[in-house]
């Protein structure tokens, strides 16, 4: 529906509030998805697992130095 709606593919997933284990991981990529990322904190992706993507969070409080510290 995402796909159709956007008028592309959409290669990557977040897990609804980034609950997931292998089974999750394994219908992500199933359903085509290349990455797929959880709320576990992190800026590393690693090709080790694609399915189990870290993010960094992002708060409107969070400044421009916050930000880049995070992401460094």
């Amino acid at each position: 529906e995402i796909a159709a709606h956007l008028g592309h593919p959409v290669y990557w997933f977040v897990y609804p509030a980034g609950s997931y284990d292998a089974a999750a991981e394994a219908a992500a990529a199933e359903a085509g998805y290349l990455l797929a990322y959880t709320t576990d904190p992190g800026s590393d992706i690693s090709s080790a697992s694609p399915m189990a993507e870290p993010r960094v969070r992002v708060h409107g409080s969070d400044s421009l130095a916050a930000f880049a510290a995070a992401v460094s």
